[in-house]
């Protein structure tokens, strides 16, 4: 597609949306105080989203053992939750979809390099909530014996194998063959994932965010890394991140004039490679 096509598709959206330095600006107590919440019924949509996905794919496998097992385990060391999960009717559904994020955690860390019993432990405890719920009365002992991943480590592999997942769907997704026009939410997610990859190792300014992004995707990511970056940029998670481009910056931003620049004098030979810092 030529620079013109990319920058009319980069400048399409959709009517009535805000502006990036309106949302910037944007008081969400004020909003939410204006009558709008978030409310137990939306996360339980979502749940339910999750398990109608899950359920409808032919090819997905589920361990009923293994939720039975999660069940009586919840009962007997988890009983508030798993009182709370019975009474609000979500306790299949919740033991069934934890189990599938289990193994989709266990994949990712497999990949990441991680060894499978490792990652099989790991991803139990991020997922399948079988730790007793705590009991003030009673003192943890830890087995100084059992070696335990730092956990600097583990998101450093999640992290990795979370872009290179996202770098695959983008790679497949924005392909000739297969690009749609119309908004699709997996690009969208797929995208935000590896633009917080990127600038979570280092890459905060928009200029050595815009390079890192088409150093591994192309141009055919042009389109696309405005609302990306922003996504990152108002993601309170990312509150951290010190030394973001600001969305009004980033909106008027000139990605050709990024692109098209030469590094100043001043500035490393390898912008991205210095900037990708403590890491």
């Amino acid at each position: 597609m030529s620079v013109v096509g990319e920058r009319r598709r980069a400048s399409c959206r959709l009517d009535g949306m805000s502006d990036a330095a309106e949302v910037e600006a944007a008081d969400v107590d004020g909003v939410l105080a204006e009558g709008w919440m978030t409310t137990d019924n939306e996360t339980r949509q979502s749940l339910e989203t999750e398990y109608r996905k899950f359920k409808a794919d032919p090819e997905l496998i589920h361990n009923l053992v293994m939720h039975q097992r999660i069940l009586e385990t919840w009962e007997r060391s988890s009983p508030k939750m798993y009182a709370r999960l019975k009474k609000a009717g979500t306790l299949e559904m919740t033991a069934f979809v934890s189990q599938q994020r289990m193994w989709a955690e266990r994949d990712l860390l497999e990949r990441a390099g991680m060894p499978p019993t490792d990652a099989r432990e790991e991803a139990e405890k991020g997922w399948l909530m079988l730790e007793p719920e705590d009991d003030p009365d009673e003192e943890k002992v830890e087995d100084e014996e059992d070696y335990a991943w730092p956990a600097a480590d583990l998101e450093k592999m999640r992290a990795e194998a979370e872009a290179a997942k996202a770098l695959a769907v983008l790679q497949a997704k924005l392909s000739g063959s297969q690009f749609k026009t119309g908004f699709d939410p997996e690009i969208l997610q797929a995208g935000i994932t590896l633009a917080g990859y990127h600038i979570e190792k280092g890459a905060r300014s928009f200029t050595a965010y815009t390079r890192a992004m088409i150093d591994d995707m192309g141009d055919s990511v042009r389109p696309f890394l405005k609302s990306w970056y922003l996504g990152v940029r108002f993601d309170p998670r990312a509150a951290g991140f010190d030394g973001m481009s600001g969305a009004a910056e980033v909106d008027a931003a000139d990605v050709d004039g990024i692109l098209t620049e030469k590094v100043g004098d001043d500035e490393p030979d390898d912008v991205i490679e210095q900037e990708y810092r403590n890491w």
